[in-house]
């Protein structure tokens, strides 16, 4: 094992295998020792029976380049380092590709990486022999029923968020509860589109598109949320991987090609063992994710009740008292409204723009990104997601001279647009990093601390976006700048009345930041146990010592 996350693994065997097959590759380094930060390089030997040609090198370097991959890649090749530097390798490496290549009937794919031949407790099966693959499951043709596109599924994510009803065509998948569903097509399989089915009424069978794959279990020999998680196994889904055929961008695996996937099989029990484990890590996560968006929701609606609807307004308009809203509140909001520019607003509330709440806007720094602990964190519009906050972890950094960190630094309640690639889409600074923003983005800093949390929703309602794609400059490639942003219309309440609303927007987002805390370590632990328990590396019962580990630090 190397100091990688299983999901990148899994997206390294592939590339290898896809452009080096048949040659046998080291992990060198930092990786190997597990010395490694989050940001460090992957070094790679690729030991082959002759060089590598430029057009590998070349192919092989924009792969990694162009994939999700948050560290760098190095590959080096064995014919071209020196003997000095190949005696420094071979001290301390781990093979994560052999150099065979499998041939008869698996002559679809290269020896899956996982860990069958260290296990010689559990004996080793093919997945044809237990576990269903496409199972038989009858519908009546016309018949309305349960209906799951592939733009239902969500990547790695166990649970079926949406669906429709819709008349069964007479082709499709067919599933029921207990049924796991792999999308089979490129690049849904390569992103991890696999659910499994608990949500359907007691005999109730769904259709859904032609390209799932359906499994499941066999009664007696495989319980049906191992074979889910199975679904989910590096291994497995290298193997998948490997075996797409097909023209470019319509590649897909074959049912009888996956039939020939081997794997040790574990003991019922010790099967059960391993799904309760795994799944009652991925129901806490999913119950955090719940508690997140409904927290967010939260959030919105008071933004929206106060500031969009005047809700407590209206309510004192008509003699009720403000609902969710203690007296003290309530006193603050008027009980007239007068008119504006913006039509109709509360008593004694203010038009103005976004200029009007903030200092001088200002662009950032131009710089390259680095991968390397050269200097401050460098935000990039990359790095800013769509729930409005900032995963410092995948933040890289950036040269830059002392002048210059003091003139970009970033500072909690900082409001970060960007201006270009995502115009407009803007995020609050939650907590002081040492970190300078990049170019593409424009910092508007609160003429008050009690703005940022103000600001932070009124980036995200609706009449922002409607000043956004009513502004955006350019044809071909949208953008906005810091003149137009700053003219932005927007009504503004009175400042003891954002004090408030700052004050319970923050109890709100700090749990908001405690969960999302919680569920990257829960990921992180489900992601690392899940190929050990299904190897067999670790055992059902070797795993309380690390869980309890794990809530004796969280506590």
């Amino acid at each position: 094992m190397i100091d990688l996350n299983p999901k990148h693994f899994e997206t390294v065997q592939h590339i290898l295998a896809k452009h080096v097959p048949g040659c046998e590759v080291r992990a060198f380094g930092s990786r190997v020792k597990w010395t490694a930060k989050d940001y460090s390089d992957l070094d790679l030997a690729i030991v082959g029976s002759k060089p590598l040609t430029l057009r590998q090198t070349g192919q092989l370097a924009e792969a990694f380049e162009e994939s999700n991959l948050p560290m760098r890649v190095d590959v080096l090749d064995w014919h071209t380092i020196s003997e000095e530097f190949k005696e420094i390798i071979t001290e301390e490496y781990e093979v994560i590709q052999g150099s065979e290549v499998v041939t008869a009937n698996e002559e679809f794919r290269i020896i899956p990486m996982n860990s069958t031949t260290k296990n010689n407790r559990w004996n080793i099966v093919e997945l044809g022999d237990v576990v269903q693959i496409n199972p038989r499951r009858t519908l009546t043709k016309k018949e309305k029923a349960f209906h799951l596109a592939m733009k239902d599924v969500e990547v790695y994510k166990r649970e079926i968020i949406s669906h429709s009803s819709r008349e069964f065509s007479g082709s499709g998948t067919r599933f029921q509860n207990g049924d796991t569903l792999l999308a089979r097509i490129t690049p849904c399989l390569e992103n991890g589109k696999t659910v499994y089915v608990d949500c359907l009424k007691s005999n109730q069978v769904g259709h859904g598109s032609t390209e799932f794959i359906v499994l499941s279990g066999i009664e007696g020999k495989t319980e049906n949320l191992f074979v889910y998680y199975l679904a989910r196994d590096p291994s497995f889904r290298t193997f998948a991987i490997h075996s797409m055929q097909g023209s470019t961008g319509r590649q897909r695996v074959d049912a009888n090609t996956l039939r020939l996937y081997e794997f040790p099989l574990p003991p019922i029990e010790e099967q059960h063992g391993i799904a309760h484990i795994l799944s009652t890590l991925d129901d806490k996560i999913e119950l955090n994710r719940q508690m997140n968006k409904t927290l967010e929701a939260t959030a919105r609606a008071i933004f929206k009740s106060w500031f969009v609807d005047f809700d407590p307004v209206k309510d004192k308009i008509k003699g009720r008292k403000p609902a969710c809203m203690d007296a003290e509140t309530a006193a603050l909001f008027p009980s007239a409204f007068q008119d504006s520019s913006l039509g109709k607003i509360p008593d004694g509330w203010e038009v103005g723009t976004l200029g009007d709440l903030s200092h001088q806007p200002q662009y950032g720094y131009t710089a390259s990104a680095k991968d390397e602990i050269v200097g401050p964190k460098f935000l990039r519009i990359t790095d800013i997601n769509k729930q409005a906050w900032v995963d410092w972890s995948s933040v890289p950094y950036c040269e830059v001279t002392d002048k210059d960190v003091d003139k970009y630094r970033l500072y909690k309640g900082d409001v970060l647009i960007a201006r270009m690639a995502d115009p407009g889409h803007g995020v609050v600074i939650e907590e002081n990093q040492e970190a300078v923003f990049a170019s593409y983005l424009i910092r508007f800093r609160p003429i008050q601390d009690q703005y940022a949390r103000f600001l932070q929703y009124w980036l995200r309602s609706n009449s922002y976006w409607e000043l956004v794609k009513g502004r955006e400059l350019g044809t071909t490639r949208a953008s906005l700048n810091a003149k137009t942003l700053s003219g932005f219309p927007l009504v503004i309440p009175p400042l003891e009345i954002v004090e408030v609303f700052s004050s319970q927007i923050s109890n709100l987002r700090d749990r908001i930041v405690a969960n999302t805390s919680e569920t990257e370590s829960l990921s992180s632990l489900r992601d690392t146990l899940l190929p050990k328990l299904l190897s067999g590396e670790i055992r059902v019962n070797d795993t309380n010592e690390i869980l309890e580990e794990r809530d004796g630090r969280q506590s």
